[in-house]
């Protein structure tokens, strides 16, 4: 049976244990990942003893709980051990159709799942299992040159991180997220990521400007280029695919896999892809508001 449990009732250590042990394991549905994101804005839906659960972070709208998956939140959905059954998880299906929800994305092993109207989405994978120089031998010859061209020039890597200054260069890059930037969870979330040390961080300098950065989360094998930034500088157009190239030489030869989060927007798809990643689906449920508001009226 499914039964849906508020945040104050979660059994953490059961709800942990399985998504420890889940086939899917992803950070994002961390208990700790989701207490700073969402402010402990999440319930969850579990089966029976906690043998899958499927965490809900939400929104307050008209007095009611609205499913929203917030940004830096890519894949959830569906946890469980490897030996679930299909027609269980099935299951999950209608009880999550009887939701108010807004917006919401599955993880990919979660394509058995029926759901009506969902949209495909692309993520891009790179396993890191091979040599770097088995790794770089799949580089486009594009990448490769901007590589090159940025080795020539002065620049040194620093993994020393100041978040403030992160932050800033994050609103610089991207002004339309400034104010996700400037809120509380943010700093929260990074600050929960850096003080369990589960990220790599570089920035590129020039002298004492910063050129570029990346910052990586992880967790288990699975490491998320969750963010990056890059000054507009024609000469530094190559400055992100060095960083990668940098991070791929200190992973190589490991059972890891890069998680570029991916992209339907081609440009950005092409530049994941051209490093050798691979597209891999999975499905987003999004309902416009008039579709919410009819099924507001129904629950």
């Amino acid at each position: 049976m499914i039964k849906k449990v508020l945040h104050q009732d979660i059994d953490r250590e059961k709800y942990r244990n399985c998504l420890q042990n889940a086939v899917n394991y992803r950070v994002y549905a961390e208990d700790w990942y989701l207490d700073a994101h969402t402010d402990s804005k999440w319930d969850c839906l579990v089966y029976n003893d906690y043998e899958a659960v499927m965490p809900l972070p939400y929104l307050r709208k008209f007095g009611l709980k609205i499913i929203y998956q917030p940004i830096y939140c890519q894949q959830l959905g569906v946890f469980h051990h490897p030996n679930f059954d299909k027609n269980k998880l099935q299951q999950f299906s209608k009880k999550f159709g009887q939701l108010p929800v807004y917006f919401y994305q599955l993880n990919e092993e979660n394509a058995d799942l029926n759901f009506a109207d969902t949209k495909v989405k692309k993520n891009h994978l790179l396993p890191l299992n091979d040599s770097y120089e088995q790794l770089r031998k799949r580089y486009r010859k594009g990448r490769k040159s901007d590589i090159n061209s940025m080795k020539r020039r002065s620049l040194r890597i620093s993994s020393e991180l100041q978040l403030p200054l992160l932050i800033q260069e994050l609103s610089n890059k991207y002004p339309y997220f400034t104010s996700h930037y400037e809120q509380p969870w943010f700093s929260n979330l990074l600050n929960e990521i850096i003080s369990r040390k589960q990220f790599t961080y570089y920035q590129l300098l020039d002298g004492v400007e910063t050129v570029s950065s990346v910052f990586f989360a992880h967790n288990k094998k699975r490491m998320i280029l969750l963010f990056s930034t890059r000054n507009e500088k024609p000469e530094h157009r190559g400055a992100n695919s060095f960083l990668i190239d940098h991070f791929l030489q200190n992973h190589a030869n490991q059972d890891l896999m890069l998680d570029f989060e991916g992209s339907t927007v081609p440009g950005i798809a092409d530049f994941y892809e051209s490093f050798g990643a691979k597209a891999h689906p999975y499905h987003r449920i999004e309902n416009s508001k008039l579709q919410l508001f009819r099924k507001i009226i129904k629950v």
